[in-house]
């Protein structure tokens, strides 16, 4: 079976290309600066045109709540321009132990067109299994 293609890797997260066809985002455990996380976000960003697939596995189990200033980054430019892909795409989150992190992440995605597909999780593989359906 084909290995995992790494696109883009720092101290916030790792972005591969699974061989199944879809994005994993894989966040890490680590406090990190703002400019690795708006760096991580904008390789996402970036990674399903060059790879030309929608499907976006982001596994938050382990992410520190993200700042204020990160949130409004994200509502202001990041997913407008998520919006504006030529891409289907569908969004398979598994989402962290923190009640307060998982409201905040709903409240941020409700930006999201209706043409973004966008399900949550507790476990890796249902989240799969609905990504790859």
């Amino acid at each position: 079976m084909k290995a995992a293609q790494l696109y883009f890797q720092n101290a916030a997260a790792r972005l591969t290309l699974e061989p199944e066809g879809y994005l994993r985002l894989a966040w890490t455990a680590q406090a990190t600066n703002e400019a690795e996380v708006r760096a991580m976000y904008e390789h996402l960003a970036a990674a399903p045109l060059r790879y030309r697939t929608g499907l976006i596995m982001s596994l938050q189990q382990q992410r520190p709540p993200i700042s204020l200033a990160i949130q409004n980054w994200l509502v202001t430019e990041w997913f407008p321009r998520i919006n504006a892909l030529p891409l289907s795409i569908c969004i398979a989150v598994v989402q962290g132990p923190s009640p307060i992190g998982r409201l905040a992440v709903r409240s941020m995605t409700q930006r999201f067109d209706q043409k973004v597909r966008r399900q949550e999780f507790e476990h890796e593989p249902e989240a799969l299994a609905w990504l790859l359906a």
